[in-house]
């Protein structure tokens, strides 16, 4: 439907030319591109559509809505010419043409995408829909109206486990550039046709839509301005919102486009009524000047010809310390004897009622009346009458605190910069455009292009290959939700790739959000990763020897002592059985010290990943295990408390912590008493601490250090068995969760162990 200019919402407005607003920069690709890096390219350069050209001539557009009438079944698909799928011919609109026309031309064609003509007809840019929106805003007419006024499209629906083709497929046939992704049946993201863009560019038709669904849903109540609808899709660079009722239900999507055509129905009689309002404003502007002047801030000093004062205002007056009266008739020159840092052949103020045009001067010097001298902005504006200049104005405000403030800025910029340079890795900081806007020097040096090179340079010129698009996706994930990271190679003016750990922020400011990046050299860390593991290969070496080669020979020497003992037991006398008898016992301690050795080497490096064990559960394992010591002893067993703690831990390793706390307890039993042994907990300072109490023999205070150590025994072998390195297996354990071990106890009044480890759950 055409749409007469005169009813048409932009008369009189939007009547810039096409060129000050399109993008000089147009993406283009070879017919012969394939599918997925035209996609790639637009995924890249963050755009809506590519131009399809021969030796520079447009041939078509592929638009983000045209990805979705791909049929990703068909075998193949990404890699078919993009030519086959774009559109032909080209829509243009001369350079010189308004911004409304190309708003008319949107609606008439339903395109979201102009070619920008020169003259001769040569493409010279393109412009888009959303360009024009956000351009010409119309921020009244947007404020009265609100998001249910609009005619929005409803929300289509698709459930999070359907693949991409099948999404293709529903956006395309209901005519939709954007679905909700549904699970359980309630709204959890949404799916854009610039998502589709995304996996098509990674060639990913296997991929399940709720994995890629941007999330969280950004939604706007159906009762809220249409501003804050324009200016929330402005800031967060969408082009979709979830429209809500008052009960927070799902009412459908708006878009760019539902926008652009409320206001071309509904503008005209809206600014009507401003123009009428602005008028009748306008009949007292002259009744008011006199009032406002005489009333504003800034101090205002009216000089004529010869630089005599014939205007002061009361700000004027007060800040010179004269009252007004005083100051009419007076010569401004010898009022505040000022003094100007340049050198003029007159004062500034006469200067200002001869020349043709206005002065401005930041740096004068006024005094007052007092004698003080105060620092002042001038500006100077000359006054004519006809070719004749009759005088002049002068507006000047004390800045005595702006300089103060600016000092500190200075001396603020000079500490932050301070502190860039002396970051160890790189630091930068990148505009919504892919600009770079701040850099410290380290990035110079590592990259080795100079700073002019760098300001012309794109972010993913220091990547290669596939990580420039899961570098640019961490890029967007930071300007989304505000912070990202990875792990990727810096590439360098000679070409070398340097493993870097990158860390992007958001930072809101007044001029557009930015990215905040540092980035550290972990090639040092990946040699360090790779010497452990050439560690873990030795100490599974290790470990294979001790447990064959070592106790093999072992093995040996206790059967041939035992077959011996047989064979010549009658005929050996008591002195000589007691020899074996040592021998034996001698290769059973030797063997049960290289397994204790092989276990404590063992800590830490469990192949299997930590997860949340409940601790309760794995001390009645424990106790199950030692039931038959537990009765033999008829020992007490108390685990204090209903609600123990789930701890982010190495199931295998609590389970030995505990096996050895509570076996202690039971070989260090008291042998006039009865054993009691009480288990408890309690959270102190996010840590969950735990305590293994019992009533046994005790251990002197000044042995507490000498019994975590290896083979540290503190009674004769005959006395107590064991190998001495249980504790020292303890410690390890606790220290390798990031925890303390200590013991508290005296001499025949029992021990208490006690040992914390991180609450990982808050």
């Amino acid at each position: 439907m055409k749409t007469n200019q005169d009813d048409s919402l932009f008369a009189g407005i939007g009547r810039e030319p096409v060129r000050a607003l399109m993008h000089p920069t147009v993406i283009m690709c070879e017919p012969e591109t394939a599918v997925a890096d035209a996609a790639a390219t637009m995924a890249l350069n963050k755009c809506g559509s590519i131009i399809i050209a021969r030796a520079g001539n447009p041939l078509g557009i592929w638009t983000e809505m045209d990805a979705l009438r791909l049929n990703l079944d068909h075998p193949g698909i990404f890699e078919q010419p993009v030519s086959n799928f774009m559109n032909a011919p080209l829509i243009s609109i001369p350079d010189n043409a308004s911004l409304q026309d190309a708003a008319v031309k949107f609606r008439e064609h339903s395109i979201r995408h102009l070619i920008v003509v020169d003259i001769a007809g040569l493409m010279i840019g393109i412009i888009s829909q959303t360009d024009v929106v956000l351009k010409l805003g119309i921020q009244s007419y947007l404020s009265f109206r609100v998001v249910g006024s609009v005619a929005f499209r409803p929300a289509l629906t698709l459930p999070h486990d359907i693949g991409v083709g099948e999404t293709i497929g529903q956006l395309f046939a209901n005519g939709l550039d954007a679905a909700l992704v549904t699970e359980n049946g309630e709204p959890v993201g949404i799916i854009t046709e610039r998502d589709v863009v995304r996996l098509i560019a990674r060639r990913a038709d296997d991929v399940r839509i709720g994995d890629v669904a941007t999330r969280p849903l950004v939604s706007i109540s159906i009762d809220a301005p249409l501003i804050e609808a324009r200016n929330l899709l402005e800031a967060r660079r969408f082009r979709h919102l979830v429209i809500t009722g008052p009960d927070g239900e799902v009412r459908g999507i708006l878009t760019m486009t539902d926008i652009l055509a409320a206001m071309e129905h509904g503008y005209v009689h809206h600014l009507e009524e401003v123009l009428t309002r602005k008028s009748r404003q306008l009949e007292s502007t002259e009744r008011r000047l006199d009032l406002i002047l005489r009333s504003a801030g800034d101090s205002v000093v009216g000089l004529d010809a010869a630089g005599q004062v014939t205007f002061a205002n009361t700000a004027a007056a007060e800040l010179l310390g004269w009252p007004e009266n005083a100051i009419l008739g007076r010569n401004w020159c010898d009022l505040v004897c000022h003094s100007c840092p340049e050198q003029h052949e007159t004062c500034l103020a006469t200067q200002s009622c001869r020349t043709e045009t206005a002065t401005r001067l930041d740096s004068c010097s006024f005094t007052r009346r007092d004698g003080s001298v105060f620092p002042a902005e001038v500006t100077t504006s000359p006054l004519a009458e006809g070719d004749r200049h009759v005088g002049g104005v002068l507006v000047f405000r004390d800045i005595t605190e702006r300089k103060a403030a600016e000092a500190a800025l200075h001396e603020e910029r000079n500490f932050t910069k301070a502190v860039i340079e002396s970051l160890p890795g790189i630091f930068y900081v990148i505009d919504r455009d892919s600009r770079f806007d701040l850099w410290n020097h380290n990035f110079e040096a590592v990259s080795g292009y100079g700073a002019d090179e760098i300001r012309r340079m794109h972010p993913m010129d220091f990547f290669a290959g596939t990580e420039k698009i899961l570098v640019a996706e961490r890029m967007e994930e930071v300007f989304a939700v505000g912070h990202a990271t990875i792990e990727a190679n810096f590439v360098t003016r000679t070409g070398q790739r340097i493993p870097y750990f990158f860390t992007g922020s958001r930072l809101l400011t007044s001029h557009g959000d930015k990215f905040v990046g540092t980035g550290v050299d972990i090639a040092t860390r990946q040699q360090m990763e790779e010497m452990l593991r050439r560690s873990n290969r030795d100490l599974k070496a290790f470990a294979y020897v001790a447990s064959h080669d070592l106790r093999q020979p072992l093995r040996m020497v206790r059967s041939y002592l035992q077959l011996l003992e047989q064979k010549l037991g009658k005929t050996l006398d008591q002195e000589a059985r007691d020899y074996m008898a040592f021998a034996v016992d001698g290769a059973v301690r030797m063997d049960r010290l290289i397994i204790d050795l092989l276990e404590y080497a063992r800590v830490g490096r469990t192949t299997e990943p930590p997860g949340w064990v409940d601790v309760r559960d794995v001390i009645h394992e424990v106790l199950d295990m030692f039931k038959l010591s537990i009765d033999e002893y008829q020992a007490t067993v108390t685990v204090e408390g209903e609600h123990w703690p789930q701890v982010f831990a190495d199931h295998g390793e609590m389970f030995r912590l505990f096996q050895n706390l509570i076996g202690n307890s039971l070989k260090y039993r008291p042998l006039n008493k009865p054993l009691h042994i009480s288990l408890s907990f309690r959270h102190r300072e996010r840590l969950w601490e735990f305590a293994v109490r019992d009533n046994g023999i005790g251990i002197d205070p000044v042995q507490f250090e000498r019994i975590f150590g290896i083979f540290q025994r503190l009674h004769a072998v005959g006395d107590y068995a064991g190998s001495g390195i249980g504790l020292a297996i303890c410690k390890k354990i606790v220290e390798h969760h990031d925890g303390l071990i200590w013991v508290e106890s005296e001499p025949g009044q029992g021990s208490t162990f006690f040992f914390s480890l991180p609450d990982k759950s808050e």
